[in-house]
């Protein structure tokens, strides 16, 4: 019998599975190897796969240019309603935590964001600066303004 090809994340489920079934008794160390030695390890793309990936570009470039030349005409609601759909289609098709790390940044960068966002809500919006004693500055004027108007 042929050696059936698996993909790189099914064989360390295999090599994984069967240690474990190893350790816990469950098959001998031969039927172990057995086991694992009916499968190959397989690194090719598929001519499937690789026609989707092109189909999905290529239905992406399109729904990115639909949008870009019809951007003006949608209302809010409408292109706040079309970033959602968008979003949760992906949401729909993806892992649940296919990349954790990058999951964990992405929760952690909301730390500096709020910080920023607090920081610009007391400068105010029109208020430049370069430096930080300009900033401070700016931060100590729209504080005083603030306060004088509450008093």
């Amino acid at each position: 019998m042929d050696a059936a090809p698996i993909s790189p994340s099914e064989h360390r489920w295999l090599e994984h599975q069967t240690r474990l079934w190893e350790g816990e008794g469950l098959i001998s160390p031969e039927s172990g190897e057995a086991i694992r030695g009916r499968y190959t390890l397989s690194q090719r793309l598929a001519l499937t796969r690789l026609v989707i990936y092109l189909g999905a570009a290529f239905v992406i470039v399109g729904l990115i240019w639909l949008v870009a030349s019809n951007l003006d005409q949608f209302t809010p609601l409408g292109r706040f309603a079309l970033v959602a759909a968008i979003w949760l289609a992906l949401m729909i098709g993806a892992e649940d935590m296919a990349f954790p790390r990058l999951n964990a940044f992405a929760y952690w960068i909301n730390v500096p964001g709020i910080v920023t966002l607090m920081a610009s809500l007391l400068v105010g919006d029109d208020q430049p600066y370069l430096t930080t004693q300009d900033f401070l500055a700016a931060i100590d004027e729209n504080l005083q303004r603030k306060m004088s108007a509450v008093l």
